[in-house]
């Protein structure tokens, strides 16, 4: 009988080290990568108005294109 109860807990062990593994990798995944976005010249935008050269000079180049 004491055969399958470690057994049981074995497959018990295994589980909550892959649930971990993976609510690990699923957190990791969710984060955020850049640097802080400073929205308060998104106003200023016009579409058809404003150039890229503009956009450029207030946002600053992009972390990723």
């Amino acid at each position: 009988m004491k055969a399958k109860v470690l057994t049981f807990q074995r497959m018990v062990d295994k589980f909550l080290k892959w649930i971990c593994i993976v609510s690990v990798v699923l957190f990791c995944a969710c984060a955020t990568v850049g640097k802080p976005f400073d929205d308060s010249n998104v106003n200023a935008l016009k579409k058809g108005v404003t150039t890229k050269l503009q956009i450029l000079e207030m946002l600053g180049l992009p972390f990723k294109e």
